[in-house]
């Protein structure tokens, strides 16, 4: 059996965020952790 490859997801993170901006950035990050396997998040 061949192992289906990663998927990387990325995105920037921009530093004239609000604090608020922040950590609802970070928390839909953290929401899912298990998330698919395939998929490496990253920022």
């Amino acid at each position: 059996m061949t192992q289906m490859p990663h998927v990387w997801i990325g995105t920037s993170w921009k530093m004239n965020k609000t604090l608020g901006e922040a950590r609802a950035f970070a928390g839909g990050l953290l929401a899912d952790p298990q998330g698919d396997p395939r998929i490496q998040r990253f920022v």
